[in-house]
């Protein structure tokens, strides 16, 4: 053993839920306790996911073995969320299911930073 914290990033499209289970088990036994869940990019074209959404992901892992879980956020509102209190409901809905981290890029929109020089003090 290392020392070294690791996490293993971990999608749900594109796979069913006995493999991510399969998985789950595998990085446990590998004393890999932390895990980034996130949806993933569809693969394939295949439109059919395992999970209804990211907080089902989480749940269902949490189920497997006691993870700490990090999900995605979003430094400014999400590009499908109707506004910044409905993106941090969904945040709160991620930490309700078991994340217990969210972790994000510094910024999407150079313009937005560039108007608020003040968030890189």
């Amino acid at each position: 053993m290392s020392g070294v914290l690791t996490a293993s990033h971990l999608t749900y499209t594109g796979s069913s839920k006995s493999d991510i289970q399969a998985f789950a088990d595998k990085l446990w036994d590998a004393d890999i306790k932390r895990i980034v869940a996130l949806r993933g990019d569809p693969r394939d074209g295949s439109k059919e996911l395992p999970f209804a959404d990211t907080p089902e992901f989480v749940s269902a892992l949490k189920e497997c073995h006691p993870f700490e879980i990090a999900v995605a956020c979003y430094p400014e509102v999400h590009p499908k969320a109707k506004s910044l209190d409905d993106d941090l409901a969904v945040l709160k809905v991620k930490q309700d299911a078991g994340a217990s981290v969210a972790i994000t890029q510094f910024f999407f929109d150079i313009p937005i930073l560039l108007q608020n020089p003040n968030v890189l003090v």
